[in-house]
């Protein structure tokens, strides 16, 4: 980024042609780059966290373990029950 934003002295003129030359736009510069992380943290953290979601709702959906979502919702229906545990 800081290269792209070199303004004179500090850049070359190719022959006194203003498109030919090394200088950058330093406002330009800052907004693009800001964009573009901005950007790009968000749809990368967007992407990883629906994998993770993804992943671990499949495995309980298609887990053969001996307590599946099914027993932990009757266990907690089990203890919400008033007769059970009246504290």
């Amino acid at each position: 980024m800081t290269d792209s934003m070199l303004v004179q002295p500090f850049c070359v003129l190719f022959g006194g042609n203003p498109n030919d030359r090394t200088c950058g736009y330093p406002t330009a510069v800052v907004i693009y780059y800001v964009i573009i992380i901005f950007l790009n943290t968000h749809i990368i953290t967007n992407i990883f966290i629906a994998q993770v979601i993804d992943k671990v709702t499949f495995g309980l959906l298609n887990e053969n373990a001996m307590v599946t979502p099914k027993h932990l919702h009757h266990y907690q229906e089990l203890w919400g029950n008033p007769e059970f545990d009246p504290r």
